[in-house]
């Protein structure tokens, strides 16, 4: 009677029976496991005797091309061969990374012939989708990194983009994240980690930028003769699972209100740090290309308020002062569509008038008349305050010191507007938050995480 030591095991979730010790009952000698056996290949076990030909076979249908059980069960573990025929393409990474790992064993013939090699690889990932087998789950973007893979990836993009003419050379990295078609395609020629502080098991922040921004704000620079540029910083949710992260971004609109973004911060909150890493980093790239800033379009959050306020501070001798400059969209946004603060994201003017109880008539009649004030050009800033004082003087019952104080205070830029900056310049963060939607649809990351 053979004798077997058992033990219950949970991994990740999974439980199960383990057997790891088994005893010859003739001679009472544990059964030592061949660990070099799963390296062998079919051919050699064949010729070892551990296999045998088919009934009525004359000879092996085995080569040397043929996958071992350990690079199924790295295929298996890593499943970056996805069950999408789209993502058929990882297959080349998958067999990339085996045939540079030096734990992975590899047949001469299959290193001699990448073709070969590939079809193997390919051939057995479908063999396993005809057999329902579908546990091609881990995809870019979509399988947990661990810490120290997420350290490497973030180091390595902090490379200079002066020194990215070429692929970067991986033969020094045992990260598969690293030789993926998303990396190599996407993110090593357009993204630039400029800071973070991962240290290989716990993070806060990771502030990064377009390779490109050199490009697009020596660019922007020139749309006014004085070659200042509006800033706009928003922040949004949605990116990792259970809101964990925001993610705030950076960037400008050109004459055809098309908005490009230069940078991006990951952090724990939407906060004046966060923020103030954003600006700080976008006035040094607008100073290496002989610009300024003279405008940040804000949503109103206190945070981003308080960012600007510093970054003034810090600049006290600038030729140019950056102003603050409301989000007219943010301000009029309907009062049914979303939030009900009277400032940030979720602000809405006539949301918080209702909230005050003022009568949903004369809610309309107010916006309706800062909607037409906020026209009235630069030029003719008396009629400006008039019309100010006149609203104030008809509705001045419904407009409590928030609302006088905050937007009817005879400054332009807290009323927002196409009148309150430069000719061509948006006044509001549509296309940013349209970037941030597109991003929150197309990049999900449910493994975010600190470690």
């Amino acid at each position: 009677m053979q004798m077997l030591k058992i033990a219950r095991v949970n991994c990740n979730g999974i439980s199960g029976i383990l057997g790891y010790q088994s005893v010859d009952p003739a001679t009472s000698h544990i059964y030592e496991h061949d660990k070099q056996a799963h390296k062998l290949f079919p051919h050699q076990e064949l010729a070892q005797g551990l296999r045998t030909l088919s009934n009525g076979a004359s000879k092996s249908k085995f080569s040397p091309y043929n996958l071992s059980v350990e690079q199924k069960e790295f295929i298996t573990d890593y499943g970056l061969a996805s069950c999408s025929t789209s993502q058929m393409k990882d297959a080349v990474s998958t067999m990339t990374y085996m045939a540079r790992m030096n734990e992975i064993s590899c047949t001469p013939e299959q290193l001699m012939s990448a073709t070969k090699f590939l079809d193997a690889v390919k051939n057995w990932i479908k063999n396993k989708k005809r057999a329902n087998d579908f546990f091609f789950l881990n995809q870019w973007g979509k399988c947990s990194m661990s810490g120290q893979d997420l350290k490497e990836v973030l180091d390595l993009l902090m490379t200079s983009p002066n020194d990215r003419t070429s692929p970067p050379d991986m033969s020094a990295y045992h990260n598969l994240h690293l030789l993926t078609p998303e990396f190599r395609e996407t993110v090593w020629p357009y993204v630039k980690v400029h800071s973070h502080d991962h240290v290989g098991s716990t993070w806060s922040s990771i502030t990064f930028e377009c390779v490109h921004w050199k490009l697009l704000l020596a660019a922007a620079v020139k749309m006014y003769p004085d070659g200042t540029v509006q800033l706009e910083i928003d922040f949004f949710r949605g990116c990792a699972e259970r809101d964990e992260w925001q993610v705030g971004q950076i960037g400008f609109s050109d004459f055809n209100h098309s908005y490009f973004l230069i940078g991006m911060d990951i952090c724990r909150s939407e906060n004046n740090i966060s923020a103030g890493r954003l600006l700080d980093r976008a006035l040094e790239m607008l100073n290496e290309v002989d610009g300024d800033c003279d405008y940040v379009l804000v949503d109103g959050g206190p945070a981003l308020n308080l960012a600007i306020d510093n970054a003034n501070k810090s600049r006290a001798t600038a030729r140019v002062k950056i102003k603050k400059r409301a989000c007219h969209t943010h301000m009029n946004r309907l009062p049914n569509t979303r939030g009900g603060g009277k400032r940030g994201g979720n602000g809405s003017l006539p949301r918080y008038l209702l909230d005050q109880g003022v009568d949903r008539k004369t809610m309309r009649k107010i916006v309706a008349c800062i909607f037409m004030i906020s026209w009235i050009p630069p030029s003719d800033e008396e009629s400006f305050i008039v019309a100010l004082e006149l609203l104030i003087q008809k509705f001045g019952n419904s407009l409590n010191d928030h609302v006088r104080q905050k937007y009817l205070n005879g400054d332009r830029l807290s009323l927002g507007g196409h009148m309150a900056g430069k000719p061509g310049q948006v006044a509001s963060t549509n296309g940013m938050e349209r970037f941030g939607g597109w991003t929150k649809t197309s990049v999900t990351l449910p493994s975010l995480s600190n470690n």
